[in-house]
């Protein structure tokens, strides 16, 4: 199947677009849209019949990135699901091609796939391939609105480059590789730093690629806490974040938090190359009020409280996650 790229300057070609959305939602009841390649940064035009195009100071012909068209068009889009479908969902998936005026226009997207070949090339992680100021900056959305869901690259760049990586695949196949994967303990560390690197900003993951098992788990301790949407973030970055880190220093070490309806949920991530020990600073309220118990997320462990201070030793490019489990109401920071 074929497919073309139209730009959305192209006279008349919004309304068709929008005409046959319209008859999509009716008549196939339709109560989400999917937009792939939704990066207009990226994709871009030169039709000069319609006004894309331009030229530098050299006569040089450049393309045209159409950011205001784009915006109108996914601004129709989303007026015209919302009004037929007030409960429906927009996804555009947009990596490498983040673009806050056009995304502004949707309830989630998808952002990932530019770096597929660097994390296979890199040994199957991403421990350089999303710094944390890259993760910072791209995968929370506070910034702009809208949540992202990172789209993992793992076992799809083993996919298409790899794929004889833990055996023939034409013997083993799809389910023999993911079994493969999800028992190698590179990988499950790896998978586990993805999940705490993006937990600390506040982000999620979808479970594709290899990252199921971790999107389970995730879930799972969620559901400890009640989580639901009066959920709080307190990131590392927040002047006033209620848990905050006293030691190692350096920034490749960072604490953040969530407050739910059952308890408090503290994120630690070791990004570094050496295991260390991370000591937190609880707030007075916490210890005023604690409470019913302590657990580590990952082990099922019971930690004990020393004085003001959480201690947890935690592996290189390894996330460490704590419950503060309620009984009763929590305190409020």
């Amino acid at each position: 199947m074929g497919h073309a790229y139209i730009c959305p300057r192209a006279p008349g070609y919004n309304d068709y677009y929008l005409y046959n959305i319209d008859r999509m939602i009716d008549e196939v009841n339709v109560n989400g849209l999917y937009f792939d390649y939704g990066q207009p940064t990226v994709y871009r035009c030169q039709g000069w019949n319609h006004g894309c195009g331009w030229y530098d100071n050299d006569k040089k012909p450049h393309d045209s990135i159409r950011i205001k068209a784009s915006r109108e068009l996914t601004k129709r889009i989303y007026v015209l699901l919302k009004q037929k479908r007030p409960e429906g969902l927009i996804c555009y998936h947009n990596s490498g091609g983040i673009c806050p005026p056009v995304h502004g226009f949707c309830d989630i997207t998808w952002n990932g796939e530019q770096v597929e070949r660097q994390v296979l090339n890199d040994g199957l992680n991403y421990y350089d391939a999303l710094e944390l100021e890259k993760c910072r900056v791209e995968q929370r959305h506070e910034p702009w609105g809208v949540p992202v869901c990172f789209l993992p690259q793992f076992l799809r760049s083993v996919q298409a480059w790899d794929p004889d990586r833990y055996g023939k695949y034409s013997e083993i196949g799809w389910q023999g590789l993911v079994k493969a994967f999800n028992e190698d303990p590179a990988a499950v560390k790896a998978t586990w730093h993805l999940a705490g690197l993006l937990l600390v900003h506040d982000s999620m993951f979808s479970g594709d690629w290899g990252m199921w098992a971790r999107l389970k788990d995730i879930v799972a301790i969620q559901q400890q806490l009640g989580w639901d949407d009066s959920v709080k973030f307190y990131g590392y970055f927040a002047p006033n974040a209620p848990f905050r880190k006293q030691s190692p220093s350096g920034s490749s070490v960072v604490v953040s938090a969530y407050s739910a309806p059952k308890g408090f949920l503290i994120c630690a991530l070791n990004n570094t190359n050496q295991s260390c020990d991370i000591t937190i600073a609880v707030p007075e309220i916490i210890r005023q009020n604690p409470p019913a118990e302590i657990i580590n997320g990952l082990t099922g462990e019971k930690i004990e409280l020393s004085g003001k201070l959480l201690r947890l030793h935690t592996d290189s490019r390894s996330p460490q996650l704590i419950l503060l489990k309620y009984s009763g109401p929590i305190p409020q920071l």
